[in-house]
């Protein structure tokens, strides 16, 4: 048995039985064997502890991730997904809330301003609390994905690496690649890989990307704007000829599963947590651990010390999620249900034309109370992070004649939300994507099922340099696209965002609400909860309402039906343009006065009425829309979109949600905000959108984003 001390102590998952890791709000880790029951009516590859009760679907799962609710004995009600690395590590955000809950209550309370216990009290009966995750052998299983080129070439391997520049040799490429027709090692650098499987197609528009691949007969190298073959400069059409070449194949099955097995240390605090062999996933554990085992019960239930069960936990997922990403393996994710007994997202009452009146002004006195306890709960030390970052920017401007992106740092980059590289990276940014994605549409040479037809071409003109709305759209705003104006504005947005005062630049703790928008919390008549957390992070309070301001518009293009349809937010006119359904445009304009209400509030009783903050609010909420548009781009091509399939999936709903988050973006930032919520003009300077001045030829000159270096408050 562990508790004896033994070292190297093993127990393997008993035949049917699955692992269950626990932690319990006093810090002590669980582990355990429980029986597994296969959900086939919920999804062929969903995985549960047998002890889960009426498991049942759940609406709202994001995009495309399988939701489960069900009730447990020993756990109670919890809500389940079937998730990936990424979702693993936001479960365990839930553990590293509460942790940092508590130490920051201990920390700031005072004897004679409950304050602070009051504010984490709150937060704690508005979040979900880590429950556990399930792990099955099936979920171990193997899969092998292969990519192939039609033609001549019958069978190609891809080496891929984005950092290489483009000047990288042949002979660089030759150190990594590997035979033809063989499968890639462990640790190479693989396309397949570094997409997790299938080749993605933004990456042969991304004029940085370098690629090596050998055929039967010859090799070329592509890299930059290109080279192909040795030297030969390549156009946009011989890029997109060689994306049209790649075709999906299903997955193959390698391995079925792998077993699981718990193995005993006396160094448990400086050895591996997980183990991977070919056959077993070895979780190591404390040989000094508690162990409680019930004859009548084949299972065993090992805990950790008490209150050493987060720093464990912490470890041991840390490693768990990296084997995750790198097998591509998907786990029963379960965390604690809360929002009553029917809960209401407040995207859903939304999208029924129902935000308004006392329902809309109790989220935002609710939303209000929830700035107020992260406030609170935000150290002193933590809250003044702009000097750094004004000095930081002060060194850009003086030592780089042609600043890019990447040179600016992850603290200068999290004070605008990580809004910078994410998007306007020249490499991997969002919004290059967005572009080089609309040079595929463009050249006619990805593949497209008969419904994608339409919402492809659209997005072909309206991605284009210098594209005007009104040559997609029949109504609504016009002239250029907010994508077109904004898209190389970064530099500008940090500026503003460091030369504002007091509350606008104070960082808060945020508890881990970093996607906190309408369609992640739940609304009644009295409160809002809110789920779906991150990592704990500290931003100041303007990038942190960005998610919670676009979801106004941005949720009613991701709106689903009950029967699993989706709602298109457009119709197409004789002409060939699209326009808003009667039913969107009533829902549209209450979502603008909902908008309206909410900015008003935040500006005038966070922001002290200073107009400035109300610009930079904007700014957020549109390229915050520009980015979920390319998001739900990537979506469809991750998915299959673009080339051919081996089964028919409707994937046209993400390019119509594209459609609709570049239009409301540009309905945003065409609107003067600052007046419709009876604020003065902004001081700091000129509304961007009213203030670059365009080529009459339609033509956006990014060079005019220079003249909007501005001088920081002393």
């Amino acid at each position: 048995m562990f508790n004896d001390g033994t070292e190297n102590a093993v127990v393997d998952a008993p035949c049917g039985q699955g692992l269950l890791l626990a932690l319990d709000q006093w810090g002590s880790g669980g582990i355990q064997f429980v029986e597994n029951a296969q959900a086939s009516h919920i999804h062929p590859n969903v995985q549960l502890p047998r002890s889960l009760r009426s498991p049942v679907t759940l609406s709202g799962g994001g995009s495309g991730v399988t939701i489960v609710g069900g009730s447990d004995e020993q756990f109670g009600d919890v809500v389940i997904k079937h998730g990936s690395s990424k979702d693993t590590v936001e479960l365990f955000a839930l553990a590293t809330v509460a942790e940092e809950l508590r130490l920051r209550e201990e920390n700031l309370s005072v004897d004679s301003d409950p304050s602070v216990r009051l504010a984490a009290a709150d937060m704690r009966s508005r979040i979900p609390t880590f429950r556990y995750v399930y792990i099955s052998p099936r979920h171990l299983r193997e899969v092998s994905r292969v990519a192939q080129r039609r033609g001549n070439i019958s069978r190609f391997q891809t080496t891929c690496t984005s950092r290489l520049n483009t000047n990288a040799t042949l002979a660089t490429f030759e150190k990594r690649n590997w035979k033809a027709n063989s499968a890639p090692r462990r640790g190479t650098t693989v396309l397949q890989k570094a997409l997790s499987g299938p080749v993605r197609l933004s990456f042969l528009a991304d004029l940085n990307l370098n690629v090596l691949f050998r055929g039967s007969t010859k090799t070329k190298a592509l890299s930059g704007t290109a080279l192909f073959g040795f030297g030969t400069t390549a156009s946009e059409s011989d890029l997109v000829d060689m994306a049209k070449d790649f075709v999906r194949e299903p997955p193959q099955v390698v391995r079925e599963g792998r077993g699981l097995r718990l193995r005993s240390s006396k160094e448990i605090t400086h050895s591996e947590c997980i183990e991977v062999c070919d056959d077993v996933l070895t979780v190591v554990v404390d040989a000094d651990a508690e162990i409680d085992r019930n004859r009548d019960d084949p299972r065993h239930v090992f805990k950790t010390r008490p209150g050493a069960g987060f720093d464990y936990f912490r470890r041991l997922f840390g490693q768990l999620t990296h084997e995750q990403e790198e097998n591509m393996w998907k786990f029963t994710l379960a965390q604690a249900k809360i929002g009553g007994v029917s809960p209401v997202t407040a995207s859903s009452i939304l999208a029924k034309g129902k935000l308004l009146g006392d329902t809309l002004g109790t989220l935002i006195d609710e939303f209000m109370l929830v700035i107020r306890n992260l406030q609170c709960l935000t150290r002193p030390e933590e809250m003044q992070a702009v000097d750094d970052v004004r000095q930081e920017l002060s060194i850009i401007r003086k030592d780089l004649k042609y600043p890019e992106p990447s040179d600016i740092s992850k603290l200068a980059d999290s004070f605008v939300g990580f809004a910078i590289k994410k998007n306007f990276d020249h490499h991997s940014g969002r919004f290059r994507k967005l572009r080089g994605m609309g040079h595929l549409f463009r050249s006619g040479s990805l593949v497209h099922a008969e419904a994608e037809a339409t919402p492809a071409r659209l997005l072909g003109v309206l991605l284009k340099s210098g594209a005007r709305m009104e040559q997609v759209f029949a109504e609504g705003p016009t002239g250029l696209t907010a994508f077109d104006r904004y898209s190389s504005a970064w530099l500008d947005l940090l500026e503003l965002a460091v030369s504002l005062h007091d509350s606008c630049t104070a960082c808060i703790w945020t508890c881990g609400l970093i996607d906190s928008g309408l369609h992640n919390l739940f609304l009644d008549s009295e409160r809002i909860w809110l789920f779906d957390l991150g990592e704990p992070s500290l931003m100041p309070l303007p990038a942190f309402l960005t998610k919670f301001l676009m979801s106004f518009f941005h949720t009613l293009g991701m709106q689903d039906t009950e029967n699993g349809s989706w709602v298109n937010r457009f119709a197409l006119t004789a002409d060939d343009k699209l326009c808003l359904t009667s039913e969107t445009s009533a829902l549209l304009e209450n979502a603008c006065e909902a908008f309206r209400q909410t900015l008003q509030r935040f500006v005038v009783d966070v922001f002290g009425s200073d107009p400035d903050a109300c610009e930079l609010l904007i700014w957020y909420t549109v390229l915050q829309l520009l980015s979920d548009a390319a998001f739900c781009l990537n979506v469809w091509e991750v998915k299959g979109g673009g080339i051919e399939r081996t089964r028919d999936v409707p994937l046209q709903k993400w390019l119509w949600r594209t459609l609709w988050d570049l239009y409301v973006a540009t309905l945003v930032a065409s609107k003067n905000w600052c007046k419709e919520i009876g604020c003065a003009s902004p001081t700091f300077f000129t509304s961007l959108w009213q203030r670059l001045s365009v080529p009459s030829a339609g033509v956006i000159d990014c060079s005019c984003f220079s003249s909007l270096r501005v001088k920081l408050p002393q």
